[in-house]
């Protein structure tokens, strides 16, 4: 396989990393925000990067045992949530032929995973929207 990239391509990668500090930096802020408002939220737990280290957070994930209940919730208040890997690779059809049976770690998170809002350009304001709003649900839903 030949992966150079062309001419178009290379000018664009070179333009992309000239923020790519800037955009780590902004993400990891966002990161903090929303780790600073859901904390102590016991319904929830958040996946912590040492203080160290940058994570390039391509989405901020969230693991609850109410998240279908939860995902619906904040739908009606207009906050978007997706769950892009419903099932972990293992119990994907196109890996049956292998044999990669057991992996319950990733079963069970599959089931719990929610990816909140998350871009460079999403404002406090919005992240204590979003927060408050989880904090709401699980005040309305105490069992």
């Amino acid at each position: 396989m030949n992966a150079r990239l062309d001419t178009i391509q290379s000018i664009v990668l070179l333009e992309k990393l000239k923020n790519f500090k800037k955009q780590l930096i902004k993400r990891n802020q966002i990161a903090k925000q929303y780790h600073h408002y859901l904390k102590n939220q016991k319904n929830i737990k958040l996946i912590k990067i040492p203080n160290k280290y940058y994570c390039a957070y391509p989405l901020f994930n969230i693991l609850t045992n109410n998240r279908n209940k939860l995902a619906k919730y904040l739908l009606v208040k207009n906050i978007p949530t997706r769950i892009y890997y419903p099932l972990p690779l293992n119990k994907q059809r196109i890996f049956n032929k292998y044999d990669i049976s057991k992996t319950p770690i990733s079963e069970k998170i599959s089931k719990k995973i929610l990816s909140l809002p998350f871009h460079i350009n999403l404002k406090n304001t919005e992240i204590r929207f979003i927060t408050t709003s989880i904090m709401n649900f699980f005040n309305l839903n105490r069992n």
